[in-house]
């Protein structure tokens, strides 16, 4: 009689965020002299005035994404990878599926990503549309990664960014332009260390315990995980009115949206 077989894990997801997670980018409007454009900042919103504290060295890669199709300028992007990044996404992704939730633009982090990693080795992307803004913070949900939230882990330096699943999360320094950085080369560690395990939240709890620190920090998690399901339910409630049939006696049926 065969031996019965243990049940296989799911692959661990390692979810990570992009600006002053994996780079730091520095922006430059260019555009005609004596032009005044306007510009949102294409990146995660947060402060980063510490970034002035650290000396001027050069950037890895840049790129430039045009204003509009009719404005004449464009934003010209200088991006610095945090140390070890070349090798960590080598070595992570031989034993993991790798993910990015950024509230970078998607015209932004697209590109910004396609040159980083051009083997495609962070497959999942997901983009400022894909985060819930819950009084002013941009909140990463990660029920919207495929993938069981048992095996998944967010590493991101914004403990806004956490606080839907502050269980399932891992907190690292932001990185600016220190080429003395060393995050990346501490946290494969834990990663081959999560990816032995049935349920990483366990792990996390016990280590980082970040929970208890972002209550401690302030942070209302029941209230801000309820303003969450509501605005979740009020998104989920106007897509089902949008793709209601809209009755006409005179054209028959035709479908909003």
């Amino acid at each position: 009689m065969p031996v019965p077989m243990p049940n296989a894990r799911s692959p661990l997801t390692v979810v990570l965020d992009m600006d002053e997670t994996l780079v730091h980018s520095k922006l430059e409007l260019r555009c005609p002299q004596g032009n005044i454009l306007p510009i949102v900042d294409p990146r995660q919103s947060e402060d980063r005035s510490k970034a002035l504290q650290e000396p001027e060295v050069p950037h890895d890669f840049e790129f430039s994404i045009p204003l509009s199709p009719v404005a004449n300028g464009e934003l010209a992007v200088r991006v610095h990878k945090r140390p070890g990044l070349d090798d960590f996404l080598e070595e992570a992704s031989s034993f993991c599926n790798l993910a990015v939730y950024t509230a970078g633009t998607e015209d932004y982090a697209q590109a910004l990503l396609d040159l980083l990693d051009p083997c495609g080795r962070m497959k999942i992307r997901l983009f400022r549309d894909s985060c819930s803004v819950v009084d002013g913070l941009f909140l990463k949900d990660l029920q919207k990664v495929p993938g069981e939230l048992s095996r998944m882990v967010l590493v991101d330096n914004s403990p806004a960014s956490l606080l839907l699943q502050p269980d399932n999360s891992i907190l690292v320094s932001s990185f600016y332009t220190d080429p003395c950085d060393n995050a990346l080369y501490k946290l494969l560690p834990i990663l081959r260390e999560l990816h032995r395990m049935d349920d990483v939240r366990h792990y996390l709890v016990k280590e980082f315990a970040l929970r208890t620190a972002l209550e401690h920090s302030g942070y209302n998690l029941t209230e801000i995980s309820l303003k969450h399901e509501s605005l979740a339910n009020q998104m989920e409630s106007q897509n089902s009115e949008n793709m209601k049939p809209s009755y006409s006696l005179k054209q028959g049926i035709s479908v909003k949206g």
